[in-house]
């Protein structure tokens, strides 16, 4: 056996990998060195595991005849000899050939005819793969054979609860792969350990069949999709829709016929209700979109209508997800202020919640403002997203009273609202009394009139010379065409050293300020890192943690020379405040160290 494994690894770029049961067949049906050669031993095949090569799914390739066998190791190495591109002799025409085809020798095992001659254990796989419909998977199939199956076996499959019982991760891989388009996101699952496969196959089914509904309600099927819902339910924690069936209204247009403007109105855009959604008792993460399946030419509505009833809905089916922690609603237009306050009033109940996103919402009115309020004040949100909302100067009233009682810290994201002429001030202003926002963006927020309102470039001042909790201000694309303006940002940000991040690109600034911002940055960043370098008096306990930090910067080499010579600090080196302070350090009498005292030298 190990001869035979030598022999053909001096041709193959692998080494031979045989298992016991491998090993044991093959000195079954071996054949001696003598015979193999024989015309009765011409079409004879060996098992195909005995060389380890990854030649697809062709079973038929992976045997090889060993009278062929035989002839490849009696293949000449390569030839060193480098043969002209213009030679036209023929002797060396033939020497090139003859060279390459013992080069790529392993091209010829590719090209056997497929009319070779497999074992039973082949067969037998393959008409299980062709038999499998669903199921648990067959234990009898192990090893490799239970790879090679859930590589060959059907991925589109009909989907029910008896498929879920096939437990093999390689299926489910290749059945999220196929289906996932975020091949970023793809890439991530790859490389965790902790992917569960089967249940990302679960949701992204779930997904599709939420997004196929049609607009039109019937009892019987509503019925059915709960039930349906109910079945999978223990699956899905992550659900994405990225668009949902509304009620159309289509015109045609006068010029072309082939050409159709669709106009969803306010009483014609009823979606199928989701409600059911209360049935996903372990869904953690929700994202959202009202967006219609299909854009037709000539429409250029920015926000999709929905109509309160199916808001209401929403809400219903919301209501009882307990685990959810993360909701994103975008490309929905909730302008109505009745819609806000059936999805507000519903979120503040669920007390696991901590991010919310209503993205490209058209929310804009003072009474939307006033149920973010009373949002604020009783919900635990860590994260609110509010970007690409054009919000009017009474609703930023509302939202900044609701900011000054806050409970917890949070993360606020207003890019593109607007509202630097319509309230930005009075939320600065409720930002610094709270003091609860860690993180503030307001980038591309009218730019071209941030410096007409002096009241916000003050507020802006006020929170960076006041805010300790501020951790993160991104602001660019605002230009700020005063220079004395711009002075006084970056005066203020000098008496700020907690801010560990300013982002001020295209906000008018000069290379020199913007290098400025840089390092008062980078400057609080390492105070934050070594916070006792703030200080101006010290304590004892500060002088302990000032040498155990001098200890953690020194080079592990210096370290193990000063503990090898046992180097104690004398008064020479250190000033103690008292010596009750060099007694606590030292623990002995100074005149015990005289022998350690190191020279000026």
């Amino acid at each position: 056996m190990e001869n035979f494994q030598n022999r053909v690894s001096q041709n193959f770029p692998y080494k031979l990998s045989l298992s016991k049961d491998v090993e044991n067949a093959y000195f079954t049906y071996e054949t001696s060195f003598e015979t193999e050669n024989l015309e009765s031993e011409e079409k004879r095949a060996i098992y195909g595991e005995l060389i380890d090569c990854d030649w697809g799914n062709d079973w038929n390739r992976k045997y090889i005849e060993i009278s062929k066998l035989s002839s490849f190791n009696s293949t000449p190495k390569k030839s060193a000899v480098v043969i002209s591109i213009d030679d036209d002799d023929d002797g060396n025409k033939q020497s090139k050939v003859n060279a390459e085809k013992s080069k790529f020798w392993w091209k010829k095992v590719k090209e056997i005819k497929r009319n070779q001659p497999r074992t039973l254990k082949e067969f037998a796989l393959q008409k299980l793969i062709k038999n499998f419909k669903s199921g648990k998977f067959d234990e009898r199939i192990i090893c490799q054979d239970a790879i090679d199956f859930a590589y060959l076996a059907d991925i589109k499959l009909p989907f029910n609860e008896t498929l879920l019982e096939f437990d093999n991760e390689i299926y489910w891989k290749r059945f999220v792969a196929s289906k996932t388009r975020d091949f970023v996101k793809l890439e991530e699952l790859f490389r965790s350990k902790k992917t569960d496969w089967k249940s990302i196959a679960v949701e992204l089914i779930y997904a599709e069949y939420v997004e196929s509904l049609k607009a039109t309600y019937f009892p019987s099927t509503h019925e059915k999709y709960e039930k349906f819902t109910r079945q999978f339910a223990k699956y899905i924690r992550e659900l994405k829709i990225n668009k949902i069936q509304p009620q159309t209204k289509e015109i045609c247009n006068e010029f072309d016929k082939s050409i159709k403007i669709v106009n969803y109105k306010q009483k014609d855009c009823e979606h199928f209700p989701l409600d059911f959604f209360r049935e996903l008792k372990n869904l953690e993460k929700l994202s959202i979109s009202f967006h219609p399946p299909e854009l037709k030419k000539n429409y250029n509505r920015r926000f999709f209508n929905v109509a309160i009833e199916d808001i209401k809905n929403l809400s219903i089916g919301l209501s009882s997800l307990e685990k959810l922690h993360t909701l994103e609603i975008t490309q929905t237009n909730l302008e109505n202020d009745e819609k806000i306050k059936f999805l507000l009033e519903t979120l503040q109940n669920l007390k696991n919640l901590k991010c919310l996103s209503l993205t490209h919402c058209n929310i804009k009115s003072q009474n939307s403002g006033g149920y973010f309020e009373k949002f604020l004040e009783n919900s635990s949100l860590e994260v609110l997203d509010l970007s690409h909302n054009e919000l009017d100067f009474g609703f930023c009233q509302q939202f900044a009273k609701g900011l000054e009682n806050l409970k917890q810290m949070l993360k606020l994201s207003l890019i593109m609202t607007g509202i630097f002429y319509n309230g930005l001030d009075e939320i600065l202003k409720s930002i610094s009394k709270c003091d609860k926002i860690c993180e503030l963006n307001i980038s591309s927020c009218e730019s071209e009139k941030f410096d007409n309102e002096n009241t916000v470039i003050n507020e802006l001042k006020n929170l960076l010379e006041n805010s300790t909790n501020l951790k993160v201000l991104e602001m660019p694309n605002n230009e700020i065409k005063d220079v004395i303006k711009r002075c006084e940002i970056i005066e203020a940000l000098e008496k700020n050293f907690t801010l560990e991040s300013m982002d001020v690109f295209n906000c008018g600034f000069t290379t020199k300020e913007e290098l400025k911002v840089k390092i008062l940055i980078l400057r609080n960043v390492y105070y934050i890192k070594n916070p006792l370098l703030k200080k101006e008096s010290f304590t004892e306990a500060d002088e302990v943690e000032i040498i155990n930090w001098l200890k953690r910067v020194k080079h592990p080499l210096i370290l193990k020379y000063q503990e090898k010579f046992k180097f104690v600090p004398t008064e020479k080196f250190v000033k103690w405040k008292n010596e009750e302070a060099r007694k606590k350090l030292c623990k002995e009498p100074i005149e015990n160290y005289e022998n350690y005292v190191v020279s000026n030298k």
